[in-house]
């Protein structure tokens, strides 16, 4: 037997509060303390109350990053009818019900940081904070200096790849300064398996190789070998493979020229920040909504 209050939520086409989701602007709006699921409107602005809005817009905000493919029951037409008893009922048409789907892959991301990865505790404390975003975080340290050749270092990471892989999850890479020659590299020997790929004030462009200091190829080989072969690599990369991948910059860069952050068909954006280590810090941390929702739009692999 329901109540007159059932009956009026039922006419409304209103959903009880625990069958609503779980950042529908209704129930999320309870907890700065409304009533039914609703803030309760003020005198002069009702819906339009400020804080009916912030609430709404932060509710969209949070949706849109952690559950980009939420969908909401919509209920449209009502149609009056009696059922077996001859008493009248309510019935409704129920349209962009969300479809029954696979559930979707894990995704893992790695990070391979730039020169000088012998100390690299913030860059760690960084990427591990990306667990919030629902991503399995993994760092790969080149050790760019210890003087061991680039093959082996990359085997390392092809390895890692196909474990991660193997296990049923999408895997991503994201590399910062130098370490974005060396995804590059690992992409084009990975571009079937591989989910994107992001720079972060990377070096990706093989015309770029005589712009480094020498002093820097001596003290880490590996990184002059992952520079030559990057034109290679580049060449083997096709179109639609190249719009799997993100380079982010900032508006200046003293390490890295801006030019050779971009990769020809790939996307590009500018990070609001000037510097390179600045920008390596904002891209691991703020820019990371950033790089976590490009890799989510990316479609999925269908092999």
């Amino acid at each position: 037997m329901s109540s007159k209050g059932d009956s009026n939520a039922h006419a409304s086409g209103m959903q009880p509060p625990e069958a609503r989701g779980p950042w529908e602007p209704g129930c999320l709006s309870r907890l700065f303390g409304g009533g039914q699921g609703r803030i309760p409107p003020s005198k002069k602005g009702g819906p339009t109350h400020p804080s009916s809005i912030v609430v709404k817009l932060y509710t969209s905000y949070i949706q849109s990053i952690y559950f980009p493919d939420y969908q909401k029951e919509t209920r449209t037409t009502q149609r009056p009818t009696q059922d077996d008893h001859g008493q009248t009922v309510m019935r409704y048409n129920i349209t962009n019900m969300p479809k029954a789907t696979a559930p979707k892959r894990r995704h893992a991301v790695i990070y391979v940081p730039g020169l000088g990865d012998s100390r690299i505790a913030g860059q760690s404390l960084a990427i591990r904070l990306w667990k919030l975003q629902g991503i399995e975080p993994y760092l790969f340290q080149v050790n760019w200096a210890d003087g061991e050749q680039f093959g082996p270092k990359l085997e390392r990471l092809l390895t890692l790849i196909d474990k991660l892989h193997a296990e049923g999850k999408n895997v991503s890479l994201v590399g910062a300064s130098a370490g974005g020659s060396f995804v590059v590299n690992a992409y084009a020997r990975r571009k079937q398996t591989l989910h994107g790929m992001v720079g972060i004030c990377g070096k990706l462009q093989a015309h770029g190789f005589h712009s480094v200091h020498d002093m820097y190829y001596r003290r880490n080989p590996a990184f002059f070998q992952s520079m030559e072969r990057l034109e290679a690599s580049e060449n083997e990369l096709s179109s639609t493979q190249r719009r799997r991948i993100l380079s982010l910059h900032p508006v200046f860069d003293e390490s890295v020229p801006i030019a050779e952050t971009k990769l020809p068909g790939a996307k590009h954006g500018m990070m609001p920040t000037a510097g390179h280590f600045i920008g390596i810090a904002y891209g691991l941390t703020l820019g990371s909504f950033r790089i976590m929702r490009f890799l989510r739009g990316l479609p999925e692999r269908t092999a």
